[in-house]
C-alpha cells in the first residue's frame, strides 16, 4: 500500500471513529462511568464530553502522525513514506486507537460493562500482528526499540528487531488467550510488560556481544 492510500486509510478510520463518537455521545447521560477498577467495575464518574475528547484525540492521532514524522525525521535516521514497515505499523496502531474507542465508549453507555477483556484482547491481537513487522522496521528515532544501544549501531537495530519480532508475536498470542480463555485478562498485562522491554533489554546484551 502506498504512503497516500495508507493515509488515506487511517484517516477515514479516524474519521469514523469520530463520527460513532459523536452519535453515542448525543445517546449517553450526561454523567458516565470514566475509569473501571481491576475488578471491572466503574470507580469513576465524569461528563460524557470526557468521551468526545477521548474520540477525536484517539481517531486522529495516528494518521497525524503517520504524516508529521517523516516530515520532521532528522536526515541521519529518516522515515521514509515508502518505507512498509512504517506504514503497516502505523496502519495498525490507528486501528488499535480506533477499537479502545469503540470499548470504551460501549462501556460507558453500558455502565455494568467491563472494558478489560476486549481491551486486552484488541493489544493481543496488534501486538501479535506487530511482530513480523518489527524484523523489517527501518533505524529511526520514533519508532520501534529506540535505545542507545539500538540508535549506535544498525546492527545493533536489525538484531534487536529481529528478536523483538518473537517477543511482539508470542506476547500477543499469550495476551489473547488470556483475555478470550481465562477468568484474568488482566495477567495479560504481564505479556505486553515482557513483549515491551524484553527487547529493550536484549539492546543492551546484543550491543555488549557485538562491540
Amino acid at each position: 500500500m502506498t504512503y497516500r492510500n495508507t493515509v488515506a486509510l487511517q484517516l477515514a478510520i479516524g474519521l469514523l471513529t469520530v463520527l460513532f463518537t459523536v452519535i453515542a455521545v448525543l445517546n449517553m447521560p450526561t454523567v458516565i462511568p470514566t475509569h473501571w477498577g481491576i475488578d471491572g467495575k466503574p470507580d469513576a464518574f465524569g461528563s460524557r464530553n470526557t468521551m468526545l475528547w477521548l474520540g477525536v484525540g484517539l481517531g486522529l492521532f495516528t494518521p497525524v502522525l503517520t504524516i508529521l514524522l517523516p516530515l520532521i525525521s532528522p536526515k541521519e535516521k529518516p522515515i521514509r513514506t515508502g518505507d512498509p514497515a512504517f506504514l503497516k505499523l502505523m496502519t495498525l496502531v490507528s486501528f488499535l486507537m480506533s477499537a479502545m474507542v469503540v470499548i470504551i465508549i460501549n462501556a460507558a453507555m453500558g455502565p455494568a460493562s467491563d472494558p478489560t477483556r476486549p481491551i486486552f484482547a484488541a493489544l493481543g491481537l496488534v501486538f501479535a500482528a506487530m511482530g513480523p513487522i518489527m524484523a523489517d522496521l527501518k533505524p529511526n528515532f520514533y519508532a520501534g526499540i529506540r535505545t542507545p544501544w539500538t540508535l549506535s549501531s544498525d546492527l545493533v537495530w536489525r538484531e534487536t528487531h529481529r528478536r523483538a519480532a518473537r517477543y511482539f508475536l508470542f506476547g500477543g498470542i499469550a495476551t489473547l488467550i488470556f483475555a478470550i480463555l481465562t477468568p484474568w485478562p488482566i495477567i495479560g498485562i504481564v505479556a505486553i510488560l515482557i513483549a515491551s522491554f524484553g527487547p529493550i533489554i536484549d539492546s543492551y546484551l546484543i550491543y555488549r556481544r557485538l562491540s
